[in-house]
């Protein structure tokens, strides 16, 4: 029977390793020009139908490298629950993205990932109780020498049962465990700052974009009052021509205007449409929504703060998630080189099993042996590392690397805050003086637009001056809205710097 194992053995291997390697080599090309081509049974996981076979389809995409398409793939998430026929404001808006988002749950997740992760540092403080049952059975048969011409074989046969109840506590191990727990609490801390952060931070990327969003559509307004400008400077244009009173030339830089104000509008109504699908994006949806835009126009303005710099950097950086959550991930560090110092010390330790068993031999024309037994022990136990390789040098030495890395994040993370505050101040400020500046120069535009229209009419101005007067209100106009949109875009950004920006009660609306 030996002589069929080794055999037996050898081949199952080399099967192994011949599917191992077919495996290894189907699944990537065969250099790096060469387009790698999925075989349709990888969706399955199915095993490569040939090496040969990849390898021309490789040859053949030479520079072609799309992959197989996979319908699963395409499934977007069902949203039946979104109120289609409702007109969304911001704030509902707001609400709606933080219900649905993905980029908060997943936030949630991982805070969720670090509580538990307090709890498993907890758990450690307890003794662990394990139960274990063991049995077996055991049959032997062998012919004794032949005697006399007579052959006469020995059976035996045992088996039995182990049941065992341990228990095993850690019960003093110098602050390691502490300091664990400690590290842990302080990193689920973190995230759940962070968690709050992700918050706030999608509330500014949905104001963002409705604020440019709700842009878009005042500009497209105006481009819509600019085509109807154009024609109104084409029809006076053609009613001067209709008595002799003007040349054709006029009459074509006229149509031009009017074209020109028609491809002004088109523009205007596609980045509508990608402003549109950008503030979806950011609410994590991709069913059409209604939003009302309609107050933007007519929404206050927020008053530039006079706090001073330093006060406001002070404030933010007391409030700011996310220099909370680089804080605590600081402090976690500083900890774990406590845990790490105490792997140095020795560790006392408890231990107490119960035992109970039963077993059965038996041997042929004898009679059958059986017994039961009971026992248990306690022990109490010391443990001191002596040696090994300087594995806890090279963990200490890592642990000092990490609170150096964090303790240098922290700083980072400060200063980026106290950038980000400066800037956005200066933003607002200059967006305020922007807008100020726009609506005097829409006040401006009008009067010269009606002027020169007016001029026209009577014979007394030019279609140049006219067209010019026209552009130059469209372009009034835009810029108007663009710095009204940019003074609510600073001033969210502004309180999300601040720390400020905790929920939709606190955007401008």
């Amino acid at each position: 029977m030996k002589r069929y194992i080794i055999p037996c053995v050898t081949f199952a291997l080399g099967i192994g390793l011949v599917v191992s390697e077919s495996h290894a080599e189907g699944l990537t090309s065969l250099a790096p020009p060469l387009a790698w081509v999925q075989n349709a049974s990888d969706n399955s996981h199915a095993e490569s139908s040939s090496i040969a076979q990849n390898a021309a389809q490789s040859v053949n995409t030479y520079g072609n490298f799309s992959i197989q398409p996979n319908q699963d793939r395409a499934e977007l998430p069902d949203e039946k629950d979104i109120d289609t026929a409702k007109t969304y404001n911001l704030p509902d808006l707001i609400d709606l993205a933080e219900r649905i988002n993905p980029t908060t749950y997943i936030a949630w997740q991982k805070a969720k990932q670090a509580a538990l992760a307090v709890k498993m540092a907890n758990a450690t403080f307890y003794p662990t109780i394990t139960g274990t049952v063991v049995g077996g059975y055991h049959r032997y048969s062998a012919p004794l020498p032949n005697i006399l011409g007579n052959t006469v074989t020995v059976n035996d046969s045992a088996w039995g049962t182990a049941e065992i109840l341990s228990l095993q506590w850690l019960a003093f191990d110098f602050g390691q465990r502490n300091a664990a727990f400690s590290a842990a609490k302080q990193a689920a801390i973190a995230a759940n700052m962070l968690y709050n952060g992700s918050h706030q931070k999608l509330i500014l990327n949905v104001a963002q974009a409705y604020y440019v969003y709700a842009s878009a559509s005042e500009n497209l307004k105006f481009a819509d009052a600019a085509v109807q400008n154009a024609r109104l400077v084409q029809a006076a244009v053609s009613k001067r021509y209709a008595h002799g009173l003007t040349t054709s030339v006029q009459v074509a830089q006229a149509t031009q205007a009017v074209d020109q104000a028609i491809l002004r509008r088109v523009q205007a109504q596609g980045e509508k449409s990608n402003d549109y699908q950008i503030l979806l994006s950011a609410v994590g949806v991709h069913v059409p929504l209604k939003i009302d835009t309609s107050n933007l126009m007519n929404r206050s303005l927020p008053n530039f703060a006079s706090t001073p710099v330093d006060a406001n950097i002070r404030q933010a950086l007391a409030r700011r998630p996310d220099v909370a959550a680089a804080y605590e991930t600081m402090m976690a560090a500083q900890t774990g080189i406590k845990a790490a110092r105490a792997n140095f010390m020795p560790k006392i330790f408890t231990a107490a099993n119960v035992t109970w068993g039963s077993n059965s031999f038996s041997l042929a024309g004898l009679p059958t042996l059986s017994q039961q037994g009971v026992g248990d022990s306690v022990l109490l136990g010391i443990t001191v590392p002596l040696f090994d390789g300087g594995l806890r040098d090279a963990q200490l030495q890592e642990a000092e690397s990490k609170a150096a890395v964090a303790r240098s994040d922290f700083q980072r993370i400060q200063y980026a805050a106290v950038t980000e505050i400066v800037t956005a101040r200066n933003s607002l400020r200059t967006a305020l003086q922007s807008y100020h500046a726009a609506s005097a120069l829409v006040d401006a535009s009008q009067i010269t637009y009606n002027a020169a229209l007016a001029a026209y009419n009577k014979g007394m101005g030019t279609i140049d001056a006219a067209t010019t007067a026209d552009t130059a209100l469209l372009n009034a106009h835009q810029s108007q809205v663009d710095a009204r949109a940019a003074v609510m875009v600073s001033a969210i950004k502004l309180a999300f710097v601040l720390g400020k920006l905790t929920s939709n009660h606190d955007v401008p609306q």
